[in-house]
This record gives structure tokens, sequence and C-alpha cells, in this order.
């Protein structure tokens, strides 16, 4: 007898861990899925191995290599009124800016523009509810620190903003809205946005109300260890974290620096800590902590949503620590706003081309646009099941040093779950310093950094840690 879709996806994307743990699965009528965090702090899908359970759940899974991909999504929503770009797919207009009126940027990681949007199209009536992330403050040990939730007012919205660097699930927000009248906009990273438009192909009820998409620019999805790694550096031990902040702005020092705000409960109360930034705590290029997942996803910037938004990393904005956006829009309805918004002041944006977008997003689209090649060329290599991607599997398109960087993150991602759980047995973050040692020196010696460089950055930190300390 055949396999059922339900068990092709047991043996393929949740068995060769290629599960994102969106909950697309499980929020389907009829499927014998369900999703719940891992050992690792992982969402995953699991069912019965012996379900006969006929649903059609290859065709909502991102990752599972079945059905359309992103340009077969995005082509009948956007080809009629976008330009096409091989790297940022269908575009009708490009920026770099930021929300000029009210606390929308200072509140917001970046620019402040998604919460911008989504207040926006609520006080138009073009919405009733949106399907965002919210912190569950404050957090009850044992319980996720961020979820999925469904905003339908404006102080819930601006509840949400900023980035959460932290696993969450659709499935139980997903079937609130397909049981629930109303028009929803959902905003999430690529592959959750791609899972949202494979849904609608399949469920009637949420073709119809959801009405828009905005997709956030991803880098990688973390595990929960990662908030837990994050704060215990900061002096907040995981038992005791109540919650996080993962890009506290502060003003005089660049957007690009990352400052880590964690709140850990102790016997006088709650103590909040402000750690050193981002990148005095954590190698993000290393890939530690992160869904084995992300490695096979060739989607930097949410191809098949209305609007996508990430951060300008681009020299001329690089300086300014209030933030400032990226903006793709693909929804004519979502362009007229923004340009009205900008004709009136309320937006402070500059055109920009595809090319600069690109450049903005530099290392992503090298990590899943280039390098995603030689990780689909050893996985075929070794004869075994993995995603269908746009991206020609090879090793020859990319570099020997490359491909020895390559080497070295998937080695680096699954001993960083197990260094942590060995920090935590142990009761010394330490340890998970001493386990990557030995990886981290050969990773460090690829990226040799020129002395004139370190000098120049060890004179920034000079002058960031005497504006923090004033």
């Amino acid at each position: 007898m055949p396999a059922t879709e339900c068990q092709t996806l047991l043996q393929t994307v949740i068995r060769g861990d290629y599960c994102i743990g969106c909950g697309a699965c499980a929020a389907m009528e009829h499927s014998p899925f369900h999703i719940a965090l891992d050992e690792i702090g992982r969402y995953q899908a699991s069912a019965d191995a012996e379900s006969a359970a006929e649903c059609p759940v290859l065709a909502v899974c991102p990752f599972s290599g079945e059905g359309p991909d992103e340009d077969a999504i995005a082509k009948p929503l956007y080809g009629g009124d976008c330009g096409y770009d091989k790297n940022i797919g269908y575009h009708l207009a490009t920026y770099a800016g930021y929300v000029a009126e009210g606390t929308f940027r200072r509140n917001g990681s970046s620019g402040g523009m998604a919460t911008w949007i989504c207040v926006e199209l609520l006080q138009r009536g073009l919405i009733d509810a949106v399907v965002q992330v919210r912190p569950t403050a404050p957090a009850v040990k044992g319980h996720p620190m961020f979820v999925m939730c469904v905003s339908r007012s404006e102080e819930e919205i601006r509840a949400c903003s900023k980035s959460r660097y932290y696993p969450v699930e659709m499935s139980q927000v997903l079937r609130e809205a397909a049981s629930t009248p109303g028009r929803y906009a959902v905003v999430g990273v690529p592959c959750f946005i791609k899972a949202v438009r494979r849904l609608t192909l399949q469920d009637p009820r949420l073709k119809e109300r959801i009405a828009f998409c905005i997709s956030l620019i991803c880098g990688q999805l973390k595990t929960t260890a990662f908030a837990e790694m994050m704060a215990w550096q900061v002096g907040v031990h995981p038992d005791s974290l109540t919650s996080i902040g993962f890009r506290r702005k502060i003003k005089g020092v660049p957007g690009y620096y990352y400052f880590t705000e964690a709140t850990g409960a102790s016997e006088e109360g709650p103590v909040i800590e402000i750690g050193a930034d981002c990148y005095g705590l954590y190698n993000w290029g290393g890939g530690l902590l992160k869904y084995n997942a992300c490695n096979y996803c060739d989607d930097v910037v949410g191809e098949t949503a209305d609007v996508s938004l990430g951060d300008a990393w681009l020299p001329r904005y690089l300086g300014d620590s209030g933030g400032t956006s990226i903006i793709i829009v693909r929804n004519r309805r979502l362009f007229d706003i923004i340009e009205k918004a900008k004709s009136e002041g309320r937006l402070h944006l500059d055109p920009i081309t595809p090319k600069v977008v690109v450049q903005s997003q530099a290392a992503g689209f090298r990590q899943r646009r280039q390098e995603i090649a030689y990780r689909l060329f050893l996985k075929d290599a070794a004869g075994v099941w993995r995603p269908r991607k746009r991206v020609a599997a090879s090793a020859s398109s990319v570099s020997r040093k490359r491909r020895r960087i390559q080497d070295l993150r998937l080695q680096l991602t699954p001993l960083s779950h197990v260094a942590f759980q060995r920090a935590r047995d142990a009761g010394r973050f330490e340890v998970f310093e001493e386990v990557l040692a030995p990886l981290f020196r050969q990773y460090a010696k690829l990226y040799h950094v020129p002395l004139w460089r370190r000098i120049v950055g060890r004179l920034f930190r000079e002058f960031r840690g005497r504006i923090l300390h004033r």
C-alpha cells in the first residue's frame, strides 16, 4: 500500500530534520499532526507513524519539496503588476526609510514599518486583526516567552513591536482565523508566509480571510536556548529568565549593534540587566542554536508577501541609531497607502533599486542563494532526501574557502545544541564556550581580520563604551 501524505511528511521532512515548526500541517482540518517544543527548544511536528489519515499536508509544508515554490505562488498574485528580480522576486517599489510620525520608529527594532503598516490597515478598516508574535510577559517557567497571537486593537498591535529571535508556531492562531470571520494580516518570516500562502490554496476560509501577508526578512530561526544564552551572558540565569529584549536602541550607537536587555526573577524582585551588544556576545554567522531547516531555505526576503521588511544594512544608514528599514512592496493597495503617507511626511522613504536591496542583505543572499548549492550537493552526495529548491546543487560554484566555512557551520549548529545542554547541566556558561572552542578556532582562522580592522574596531568599541556610560 502506498504511503499517505502524512506518512511521507514524517519520513522525509520530519525525520530528515527539515521541519521548521510553523504549524501549517497541524492547522489543517482532520490533520493528525500536532506541534510541540522538542528537547532542544524547537517547535516540531509529530504524529503517529502508523497514521493512515489522508490530509494534503505536503501541499502546505514549506519544506516538503512538493507543491508550488515561491515563484509559482507569487506570479499569479503579483506578476501582472510588478517587475521581477531573480533575488527579491516580484516588486512594485523598493525603499529604505522609517516612520516619521509618532513612536513607531522609537519602539521598533528598525524603522518601525511593520507596526505602522498593521496599525494603518486596521485604522483604514482594511483588516480586523493581525496574526503576529507577542511576548508572554511575565513569562512562566516551562512555558514559551513568545507566542503567535491575534491582535484586534491598535494597543495590542503596538505591544508586539520589535524583533523576536525566538521560536513560535501558527497552528492555533490559523485555526482561529479559519473559524472566526474577519479580515486578517499575517506577519511572519519567509517560510511561515509561504506556508500561509499554501494554506490559502487548500482552505477556502483562509483564502477569503487572509487579506495581507507581511514578511520580515530573516537570517535564521532560533531555538529557545538562544534567548537563554543571551540572557545568561548579561547576568540572568536561564532558570530565572522572565523576559528578554533582543534589540534595545541606545542613542548615539549605530543601529546594527543589538543590545540585549534581560529580566530575571530574584527573591528581591525583578532585576533588569543590560548587556553588551550582540556582536560581543554571539557570532551570528556561525549558526549557533538555529533550526537545521534554515540551511535549506532559498527565500531571503519573503517573496510571497505583499510587503517585505528588514534592516537597511547599508553604509548610508548604518550610523543612525534610530534604525532604518528596507521595504519591498508588491501589493498595489499597500503601495498607494505608503506613497500617500510619504507625500504627507508621515514616512521618510528613499527610493532604492533591487540591487541595493540585495546589497543590504548581502550575507543572507550569499548564504541562501549561492552557498546553499554546496549544502544541497552534500545531501545529494550522501544519497539522502532533501527538499527541492530553486538553486541547483553544486560544489564547483562555491570557492574552496567558502566550502570549508559551510562545513564548519554544519558542524557548529548541531554541536551548539549539545553544548548548551551540557552548560545547563553543569550550571556554568563557560562549558558552552569550551565545547565549541575547537571548531570556533578553525572558524576564526577562515575569518582572519587584518590588524588595521582590529584596531579600528577596538577604537569604536571604546567610543561606544563612553557613550553608554555617560
